[in-house]
């Protein structure tokens, strides 16, 4: 009886492992050249073996998914980097960098919800850029302005004097041909004249955009990058 149970229980974890083996299978016996309680030691010994790989197995794949979680979640193990400002309030995490064709960054990306529109704009040490220049109809930088559509996920902005404006183009209105008399140049771009009118004579596909907040105004540069 305590042969028939050993055998039952050994047989249950073997099938669990989706291993079957035939212990009344004379060839079996005969192959081992053992009495059945040496085979059943033999055969534990293998099982026990074969657990001990599943646990290996489970804690590699449990490990695969919390990479993969991060992953999903943007995060590279926990840790990611933020901008911050100089009064260690923190900015936004860092979405990527920019590179002049000379290696050099131009700025940290980051998204920022602003008026309850999502923007990206290019941070600087001294402070933030937009995405290009304010562009007028007009031949001296008055009326309404417009900034260049991308057609992106985020919001299309400018960042101008005075501060860091943010100019944010208006929402439910479709992109479309602006002849252009004249245009403000970011005044973090490094372009000569920069932040001041200049003007000009070409056409742009673009949006009106208007002035929300000066960014200043909620965070103070220069900024840095932490871990």
């Amino acid at each position: 009886m305590v042969l028939k149970e050993k055998h039952r229980l050994l047989a249950s974890s073997l099938v669990a492992g989706g291993i079957i083996f035939s212990l009344s299978s004379p060839s079996v016996l005969a192959n081992h050249g053992g009495s059945p309680w040496d085979l059943l030691d033999t055969l534990e010994q293998k099982v026990a073996k074969l657990k001990k790989k599943v646990r290996k197995i489970n804690v590699a794949l449990g490990n695969m998914q919390v990479q993969i979680d991060d992953l999903i979640q943007g995060g590279t193990g926990g840790s990611s980097a933020t901008l911050v400002d100089s009064l260690d309030t923190e900015v936004a995490p860092i979405m990527g960098t920019g590179l002049t064709g000379s290696g050099h960054q131009t700025g940290a990306t980051v998204a920022l919800e602003i008026q309850g529109r999502i923007v990206a704009v290019s941070a600087q040490q001294n402070g933030f850029r937009g995405n290009g220049s304010l562009y007028f109809a007009t031949s001296d930088c008055t009326g309404t302005a417009y900034v260049p559509s991308s057609n992106g996920v985020f919001a299309d902005v400018a960042v101008q004097s005075p501060g860091n404006t943010l100019y944010i183009a208006d929402q439910g209105i479709q992109p479309g041909p602006v002849d252009v008399g004249s245009f403000i140049a970011n005044p973090h771009s490094g372009v000569s004249n920069a932040g001041t009118c200049l003007t000009t004579n070409f056409t742009i596909t673009g949006l009106p955009a208007t002035a929300s907040i000066d960014l200043n105004t909620l965070y103070t540069p220069p900024f840095r990058v932490e871990m």
